[in-house]
């Protein structure tokens, strides 16, 4: 990998959309305080459709490999995503 990539370890994902497009906010979690932002990344509609589906399939891949990725009930909640329980 060349100077010109950047490598993040992030741990708190933060997502918001207009009519426009996503942003995507990648924090790291410490351990008083607020996260703190490493990037936020703007995407169109089209790239967030295009991720989706990309994530969806390596994650399908990854859990056949090691088995079943459980998020907390409490994170679900948070985003809303309950039916997802």
């Amino acid at each position: 990998m060349d100077s010109t990539h950047i490598v993040l370890g992030i741990d708190v994902l933060g997502v918001s959309s207009t009519v426009y497009g996503f942003t995507l906010d990648l924090a790291e979690a410490v351990p008083q305080g607020p996260p703190l932002l490493k990037a936020r990344v703007k995407i169109s509609p089209q790239t967030a459709r295009a991720l989706h589906l990309i994530l969806g399939k390596h994650l399908r891949e990854y859990e056949r490999q090691f088995g079943k990725v459980v998020l907390p009930v409490h994170e679900l909640h948070a985003w809303g995503l309950e039916e997802e329980l």
